[in-house]
């Protein structure tokens, strides 16, 4: 058996309850909801006297009309342009994010590399240079990926 399901103000409208007699059953969990929407039995079980109302299944069919619409690729063209501009500028913004930082990336492995013969230098001079080697292998070790 095929299922059907109404979005809330539809199935308010064919209970002829307000919607937030609805939301309040949902709460209640006496009609669960999936996806914003109830189906139609589940409905049927709760508000009987729907059965003999005559605008029951043009309700029902007006649901599959428009789920069908706002699914249709010819719909909303409009909405797709702009959401394909939405993409567009975000793309454009990481593009962009990404150069700022490849460069700020090259800066600091530029740091490091002049950094590594300091630490040498500096070993050489120190009375330390078992600290100092320790230093050195440490960074080394953490800058091993850069290069």
């Amino acid at each position: 058996m095929i299922q059907r399901f109404l979005d809330i103000p539809r199935a308010a409208k064919l209970a002829g309850v307000p919607r937030s007699e609805i939301r309040r059953l949902i709460n209640e969990q006496v009609l669960t909801a999936s996806d914003g929407k109830i189906q139609y039995d589940e409905l049927l079980r709760v508000y009987p006297e729907i059965r003999r109302s005559p605008s029951a299944m043009l309700e029902i069919v007006s649901q599959i009309k428009d789920d069908a619409i706002s699914k249709s690729p010819h719909d909303g063209s409009c909405k797709q342009n702009m959401d394909l501009n939405i993409v567009a500028a975000e793309l454009n913004r990481s593009r962009q994010e990404a150069i700022y930082y490849r460069e700020l990336a090259g800066k600091y492995k530029q740091i490091l590399k002049e950094l590594r013969p300091k630490l040498a230098t500096l070993q050489q001079k120190s009375e330390h240079k078992h600290r100092i080697q320790a230093l050195i292998d440490w960074f080394v070790h953490k800058t091993k990926e850069l290069w």
